[in-house]
């Protein structure tokens, strides 16, 4: 399973990804791949450059059934909140998604692994000599602060 997700830099929603934050390291050991995205990516390409925001879900299932959405993956969503979602049945439109607006092909990604010491890590998958960087990359101060408390007080549950 792959996830890809906003990066605490480039989310609208840093309580949000507070809440999503203290799950990466359980999905990590699971053999879960997890990419954030990068503050500058632009969606598809030729596309100006806009703040991610996190309504939009786009899931592509054994490359042939492709669900975009608006729900949350959370039970205070499924059970009170009204969304829509499309299932789109064809293994051809999948496999362009998947080429087409994959921000992993698309070079607009942070991989999110873990050292053997079990931090951590954000790498620019397919950069030869990429800096690994041990902190939210491009998180400002203050988006820092926010997630952490989100975290501290166990507050994940309510976004």
């Amino acid at each position: 399973m792959t996830i890809v997700t906003n990066s605490l830099a480039s989310t609208n929603h840093a309580a949000v990804h507070g809440g999503y934050a203290p799950f990466r390291e359980k999905l990590l050991q699971a053999g879960v791949k997890i990419y954030e995205l990068h503050p500058k990516a632009t969606g598809l390409p030729g596309e100006e450059r806009i703040r991610s925001t996190l309504h939009s879900k786009l899931t592509v299932i054994d490359r042939r059934e492709t669900i975009v959405t608006t729900m949350n993956f959370d039970p205070v969503s499924v059970k009170n909140n009204a969304e829509t979602s499309l299932v789109i049945r064809d293994r051809a439109f999948s496999e362009w998604v998947l080429r087409r607006a994959n921000p992993i092909a698309l070079g607009q990604v942070y991989e999110v692994v873990q050292s053997e010491t079990g931090q951590l890590e954000w790498i620019l998958p397919g950069k030869v000599d990429a800096k690994t960087r041990t902190a939210e990359p491009g998180a400002s101060g203050a988006r820092r602060f926010t997630a952490s408390i989100v975290q501290l007080l166990g507050l994940g549950g309510l976004f």
